[in-house]
């Protein structure tokens, strides 16, 4: 009698890279596409990719192959230094691969000044601040003329001595290769109650 026997060999071949590159190449501008590729080397059977993006309440939908996973995104500011994750999971074996999101946009400027009330006499300071990307640079004004700072933080103001001939608005702008933004504050003496 012959007994004829199946012998089933299964092979298991682990991942060994797992690499994430995107197109175009950062830094790219606020609001642009950009595709995101996760792909690993080697893996029998196939990993199965995933994504993790930052700040996003849903996911895409990847377009998978067997051993790799593509996205597009439309990057905003608040993504800018993100990481976005791909994982690799493959039996008992994950891999993380991530790259750091770098999004390009023009600043926005805040200027306050403190504090909140001047009388004649008082020391003012005027801070500008500036978000954008790159770092803008950050530039006080008043009538068209830039300030003498006597300070090393180039972005405060100190105005000894408020007097009349000081009541006027300031300006703060705020530069970079994305565009600018400008913010005034008025500086306006209160007037010291007699009684």
């Amino acid at each position: 009698m012959d007994i004829a026997r199946k012998l089933i060999l299964c092979i298991v071949v682990d991942v060994k890279n797992l690499t994430v590159s995107s197109d175009p190449d950062f830094p790219v501008p606020e609001n642009t596409e950009i595709t995101f590729t996760c792909e690993a080397e080697g893996g029998i059977p196939a990993p199965n990719i995933t994504w993790e993006i930052p700040g996003a309440s849903t996911q895409p939908e990847p377009t998978v192959s067997d051993t790799s996973s593509q996205i597009s995104l439309t990057l905003t500011k608040d993504m800018n230094n993100q990481e976005l994750l791909c994982t690799a999971q493959q039996r008992e074996r994950t891999l993380r691969e991530s790259i750091k999101l770098n999004v390009k946009y023009k600043p926005t400027v805040d200027i306050n000044m403190t504090p909140t009330e001047y009388y004649h006499g008082d020391e003012v300071n005027l801070t500008c601040s500036a978000d954008g990307y790159p770092d803008p640079v950050i530039t006080l004004r008043f009538e068209d003329k830039l300030f003498t700072h006597d300070t090393s933080d180039r972005n405060i103001l100190r105005i000894g001595r408020v007097n009349q001939s000081q009541t006027r608005t300031y300006s703060c702008l705020a530069v970079n290769s994305e565009g600018n933004d400008t913010a005034s504050k008025s500086l306006t003496l209160t007037p010291i109650k007699l009684c």
